[in-house]
């Protein structure tokens, strides 16, 4: 059996106008087809799929959120003999962990605390423009939609309403950041504050005008997420992510290193919340783990021409 599901509470919270009823997506029956050929081999599968603009778009941070949990379940529990665990996310790591701490009841139990770092938590404006791009071929996966920024991003041309464009729009993301999380679960924020520079333009906040002949605007962030992303803070106008923004139990500023350099500056501060050293932590800035020798830090460039249009980067009008 395959089950295309709709929770009805979740469906009255996220998609029922007020005083209406559920309306059947345009693309329901191009749905049933797509889950009967996914589980045509198997007894029964989960499939979540939504209708975004009459097109179907399979659910893949759902899909790795479950991947994860049965990883605890099956492996972590069984060998750890503890009664409670902690999960440190780093980058889109993040999302999933989130994702089961938000919908899988095991987790309000079993879950101690979340160690989010560099979590696109309002995703990154890099997955819509690298889709233009050689350089970056995760963001032509399907995996890559679970990162599309679910703040407005884009605009015609300067001085116009920034938007999301049609066909970017990241309806479990969105879903994501409307479940609060439960109160038993403490949350850890940690995140780069590099600020745009004439030698450094920072971390993409907006794109003006179509891809790829468009002007990028900058924030601060860690040169992939911004600030305000990791911490659910409005950005361009948006309403970033009120559950989230009250809910840290503490956020972490590291500094203005780049995206790959967060996790070795966090670990340190980390160790300390979960041995009850952080306050001896309070007065000091928390250094980097050293590169190894011979080691660089990584860097992710920009540029080039467009070999492959992903179908949300199209022109948006």
């Amino acid at each position: 059996m395959v089950l295309v599901h709709a929770d009805p509470v979740e469906a009255e919270l996220a998609f029922r106008p007020e005083g209406g009823e559920l309306e059947r997506p345009a693309s329901l029956d191009r749905m049933v087809e797509v889950a009967e050929a996914l589980g045509q081999d198997t007894d029964f599968v989960r499939v979540d799929l939504y209708d975004v603009a009459g097109r179907v778009v399979f659910g893949e941070l759902d899909h790795i959120a479950h991947l994860l949990a049965a990883y605890v379940r099956d492996v972590v529990l069984p060998t750890a003999y503890a009664s409670r665990f902690n999960v440190v996310g780093y980058s889109a790591g993040g999302l999933p962990a989130r994702w089961n701490a938000a919908f899988d009841p095991s987790w309000k139990r079993l879950a101690n605390a979340l160690f989010l770092i560099a979590v696109p938590n309002e995703g990154s404006v890099m997955s819509y423009i690298y889709a233009w791009y050689p350089v970056a071929k995760l963001a032509r996966t399907p995996a890559a939609r679970s990162f599309l920024p679910t703040f407005p991003f884009w605009r015609p041309s300067p001085g116009a309403p920034w938007e999301i464009p049609k066909g970017a729009e990241n309806v479990e993301l969105e879903r994501l950041n409307a479940q609060p999380l439960p109160p038993g679960i403490r949350v850890y924020a940690f995140y780069g504050t590099r600020r745009p520079t004439r030698e450094s333009p920072g971390t993409q906040a907006g794109v003006t005008g179509r891809l790829p002949e468009a002007a990028f605007s900058y924030g601060t962030g860690d040169g992939i997420t911004l600030t305000a992303s990791v911490l659910g803070e409005s950005i361009n106008g948006g309403a970033g992510v009120p559950d989230l923004t009250g809910r840290f139990t503490e956020q972490v500023d590291l500094g203005p290193l780049e995206h790959y350099s967060l996790v070795r500056a966090a670990l340190p501060r980390i160790a300390a919340f979960t041995s009850g050293r952080a306050a001896n932590l309070a007065d000091r800035a928390p250094a980097p783990l050293p590169l190894a020798k011979g080691e660089r830090e990584p860097s992710v460039p920009l540029g080039g021409p467009p070999d492959l249009v992903a179908p949300w980067a199209a022109s948006p009008h």
